[in-house]
């Protein structure tokens, strides 16, 4: 679902009308000049996301459904809970 109202996004994720978007992508190393080359699209520009310029331009992209919770790294002080569930003590 691309775009909800601010006033109708608690009864869409409800709903179940979301997903949690976990960004890992994988690329030929070959692919990727190609790619930046692309010029931005319309539906890139509009919504932000440059994964829209690349289907735009005929490149698929593979995606799966997963049931594991991931933890976000948004910022530098998230790097913190990252290191403390994975930090091995002695």
């Amino acid at each position: 679902m691309p775009f909800t109202k601010p006033e109708d996004r608690s009864r869409a994720v409800e709903q179940g009308l979301y997903y949690k978007h976990i960004g890992i992508y994988g690329y030929q190393a070959s692919l990727l000049p190609e790619l930046a080359a692309l010029p931005k699209s319309k539906l890139e520009i509009m919504e932000s996301l440059e994964q829209l310029r690349w289907l735009e331009n005929g490149y698929s992209i593979i995606i799966a459904i997963s049931d594991h919770e991931n933890i976000a790294v948004d910022a530098p002080e998230d790097i913190v809970l990252i290191e403390s569930r994975f930090t091995v003590s002695d």
